[in-house]
């Protein structure tokens, strides 16, 4: 980001919009955090939109599912399909919507930074698109080296998920197409995908290690706070410690970021700009997280044929 000007001017005025917002208060002990993993109350989880503690009962529900009776497991099976199906109607739904308020995100920006804001976020998506670009191409190397896989055969199997990941930017939209590639271009066992693939789209998204850094960067860089090695550290710690969390839905990453933004000292309010561009940014590192995850299947695979 060194090539990046950006007028002190324009600083001040996104400085002088900023509301103070307070640190979160209570023992941030880690075993108070190990003890709230686990949820007592599993609606309010969801409610409340701590991903890990709901993660950590659909786990132990899973379990107990699994040493029901067969007949009661179909019902769990058939309700957890209809459920899915319709929470993907409301997803839907809010997509449709979402191009109303990138507009009136963009606009606000706008108007406070003028040209400034534009050519910074500009020089943003060109960032994020060079490093998810590096990465898809290592995990390919990954993929023919480590799975066992013909160049020819990878891309087979995982360009069609991963146009679907650059459709939607939501890896679980791709998660047909990702068993479809494992199962018939890569000839993956079932036991190996149909248990791989469901955990990976739900908790591993590898982009994240590279995209918040730089969203925690560029709205730093915005505000004029500083960024230094200590930051980019506890930056790149929370990717590792809070990735499961990410929901696969577009913008899943960002709903999770708040947390970080506090404890850095940067303002919430370059949330708002990061979900201005976030349609744009999120497909490319959609793709990375599909491949990511067909990637591991792939090494999984070869390892269990062995």
């Amino acid at each position: 980001f060194s090539g990046l000007k950006i007028d002190p001017a324009s600083t001040a005025a996104l400085q002088a919009s900023v509301a103070a917002t307070p640190l979160p208060t209570g023992d941030a002990s880690l075993g108070s955090w190990l003890k709230a993993l686990i949820p007592t109350n599993p609606i309010k989880a969801a409610a409340d939109g701590t991903m890990l503690s709901i993660i950590v009962f659909a786990v132990a529900f899973g379990f107990a599912t699994l040493a029901a009776p067969s007949e009661l497991r179909v019902r769990v099976v058939k309700f957890t399909d209809t459920l899915s199906a319709i929470m993907l109607l409301m997803v839907q739904a809010v997509l449709l919507l979402a191009p109303i308020g990138v507009f009136a995100l963009t606009t606000v920006v706008g108007a406070r930074m003028g040209g400034t804001a534009f050519d910074a976020l500009g020089y943003f998506i060109a960032v994020q698109f060079l490093m998810s670009t590096f990465v898809i191409v290592a995990l390919f190397a990954l993929t023919v080296g480590l799975g066992g896989l013909s160049l020819r055969r990878a891309l087979a199997g995982a360009t069609p998920a991963m146009l679907v990941a650059a459709g939607t930017s939501s890896s679980l939209s791709a998660l047909p197409a990702m068993i479809e590639g494992a199962r018939d271009a890569w000839d993956v066992p079932e036991e190996t995908y149909g248990f791989v693939l469901p955990l990976a789209v739900s908790t591993f998204k590898l982009t994240s290690a590279s995209s918040w850094v730089f969203d925690c960067f560029i709205v730093a860089l915005l505000f004029g706070i500083p960024f230094g090695p200590a930051q980019l550290a506890l930056a790149a710690g929370y990717t590792v410690l809070f990735n499961a969390t990410v929901p696969g839905i577009p913008g899943g990453g960002i709903i999770v970021m708040s947390p970080l933004f506090l404890v850095l000292g940067l303002p919430l309010e370059g949330l708002a700009i990061l979900l201005a561009v976030n349609p744009i940014v999120d497909r490319i590192l959609t793709v990375g997280n599909v491949v990511a995850d067909m990637t591991v299947t792939a090494i999984v695979g070869r390892i269990n044929r062995r």
